[in-house]
C-alpha cells in the first residue's frame, strides 16, 4: 500500500514538473494565454507582481490596444524564450526587460532602433562573456528608454536630449549617440556638452565623445561670444567630470 501511494505521488509530481516546463520553456504566440503564462511566472516569484506588472501594465499595449507590431511581437517571445533558456532570473532580470517594454508604449522608439535593441539584447544572452553584463544593459536601457538617462546614482546624473541613438555589441554593448546634447547634475550644479556625439559602454560606465560646445551661461557670459569647442573627451559616467 505504502509502496502504491509513493509510486501514485511521484507519477503526479512528475506531472506537474512536466507541467511547469512546458509554460516556461516557450511562450505562446496567441496573446490572451502569452499574458497568462508571463502573469504566472512573475507569481511564482512575487505574489501580486503578475497583476500589477504584467496584467495591468504590459496587457493594455499587448493584447487591448497593441502597440508592437506581429513582427517586434515575435522578437519579443524570442527574446523572452532565450531568457528563460539561458536561466535569468526573474527579478530583476524579467522585470526589468518588461518595464523596458511598457515604457516603450509609452515613447516608441523606431522600427530600426528596436531591432537594433533586441539584437543587441539577443547576442548579450548568446554569449558567455557578455551574458553577466545583462543587467547592467537592460537597467540603462529602461533609464533611456523612460527619462533620457544613460546613469544615475545619489551624487551624479547624466542624460541625453535630441539626436539619435543606435545599441551594439562588438566586444562589448555600447550605444551610439548622434547630434545629442548630454547633460550632468550633481549637488544641485549642472553642465552642459552641445551638438556632440559619442559612444556610451554601459558594462564600464565611459562615454567616449568627439566633438561639442560648452558655453557658462549659467555664470552670465554669452554663449554667442563665450565658448569652448571640445574635439574629443572621455567621461568616467560615475563621476560629474570630463
Amino acid at each position: 500500500m505504502r509502496k502504491q501511494l509513493f509510486l501514485t505521488l511521484s507519477f503526479l509530481l512528475c506531472i506537474t514538473t512536466l507541467n511547469f516546463a512546458q509554460k516556461v520553456v516557450n511562450f505562446s504566440t496567441d496573446k490572451e494565454e502569452f499574458i497568462k503564462q508571463l502573469s504566472g511566472l512573475f507569481n511564482e516569484q512575487r505574489k501580486g507582481t503578475g497583476k500589477d506588472i504584467i496584467e495591468k501594465q504590459l496587457e493594455p499595449i499587448w493584447v487591448k490596444n497593441p502597440v508592437f507590431s506581429s513582427d517586434q511581437e515575435k522578437k519579443i517571445i524570442e527574446t523572452l524564450d532565450l531568457m528563460l533558456d539561458t536561466k535569468v532570473k526573474v527579478f530583476p532580470d524579467f522585470e526589468k526587460y518588461i518595464l523596458c517594454l511598457i515604457a516603450l508604449g509609452e515613447k516608441p522608439i523606431t522600427p530600426k532602433s528596436f531591432d537594433n535593441w533586441t539584437s543587441t539584447l539577443l547576442s548579450i544572452l548568446k554569449d558567455k562573456k557578455n551574458k553577466r553584463h545583462y543587467t547592467v544593459f537592460v537597467d540603462t536601457s529602461l533609464e533611456l528608454f523612460r527619462d533620457n538617462k544613460i546613469y544615475e546614482s545619489e551624487s551624479v546624473t547624466w542624460k541625453v536630449y535630441g539626436g539619435s541613438y543606435l545599441f551594439a555589441l562588438d566586444s562589448v554593448a555600447h550605444i551610439d549617440f548622434e547630434n545629442i546634447k548630454l547633460s550632468c547634475s550633481s549637488k544641485g550644479d549642472s553642465s552642459i556638452i552641445y551638438q556632440t556625439k559619442g559612444i556610451y559602454y554601459p558594462s564600464t560606465a565611459r562615454f567616449s565623445g568627439v566633438g561639442g560646445v560648452i558655453n557658462w551661461k549659467r555664470a552670465g557670459l554669452d554663449p554667442k561670444t563665450t565658448y569652448a569647442e571640445i574635439p574629443k573627451y572621455v567621461i568616467k559616467i560615475k563621476t560629474s567630470s570630463f
